[in-house]
């Protein structure tokens, strides 16, 4: 399995714009695998890696070091892949030759086009807010008695963790208690646009009506 810690300094070497960019190439690549757009969206660093390494294998900093020469980051890829890393991750000059056509550029080719197509992203927008206890309980009060296979099936709760919230005498608190579930596992992930994206999955019982304004509280 390919170098968790190069990986993650890799990414944490990378701007946000440059990051963007890296995914946008993941998703969309000629030689290597695109890994599917819906896996990668709202993911951290940490999550990357792991897409990385599941996906590509031992090819993970090959992959990753092509993307960057792409990117363009070459200072980044000498910098992270100078030692011979696995898989050709420093390569030779010739070598290099070959990954971009002779007499171009790529800061001035392809690159510039995905920068100038790309929206520059807005830092308001970048941190979501944790889903609050009131959100919570709204939500709650619009389901109705298929909140436990929603719970089990959609959110991948256990099934004593349901027993639990049945405990409670109250139909919203059994319900509310198992959001809440969902929220403390999830922790910084458990954002109203994670949860409307999971209630929004084919076969989840619930109304479009119940959950559109997660989306709206979002904006």
């Amino acid at each position: 399995m390919a170098s968790t810690r190069v990986l993650l300094k890799v990414l944490d070497e990378l701007s946000a714009k440059d990051l963007k960019r890296f995914i946008f190439l993941l998703e969309d690549g000629a030689e290597w695998e695109p890994i599917p757009r819906g896996r990668l969206e709202g993911k951290t660093c940490e999550e990357i890696v792991l897409l990385l390494q599941n996906h590509y294998a031992q090819q993970a900093l090959d992959v990753t070091r092509k993307i960057l020469l792409v990117v363009p980051r070459r200072d980044l890829v000498d910098k992270m892949f100078a030692g011979g890393e696995e898989d050709g991750a420093r390569g030779s000059s010739r070598e290099r030759k070959r990954e971009r056509p002779q007499g171009q550029d790529c800061a001035g080719t392809v690159c510039d086009q995905l920068e100038s197509s790309m929206p520059t992203p807005k830092k308001s927008k970048e941190i979501a807010k944790i889903l609050s206890d009131k959100q919570l309980t709204d939500l709650a009060s619009q389901m109705g008695h298929n909140w436990k296979q929603i719970g089990i099936q959609f959110l991948k709760l256990k099934s004593y963790e349901i027993e639990r919230c049945e405990g409670e005498s109250c139909h919203v608190m059994q319900i509310f208690n198992m959001l809440k579930f969902w929220r403390d596992r999830e922790k910084k992930e458990a954002t109203a646009k994670q949860l409307h994206s999971i209630l929004a999955s084919r076969g989840c019982p619930i109304s479009s009506e119940c959950i559109d304004w997660l989306i709206e509280d979002n904006e």
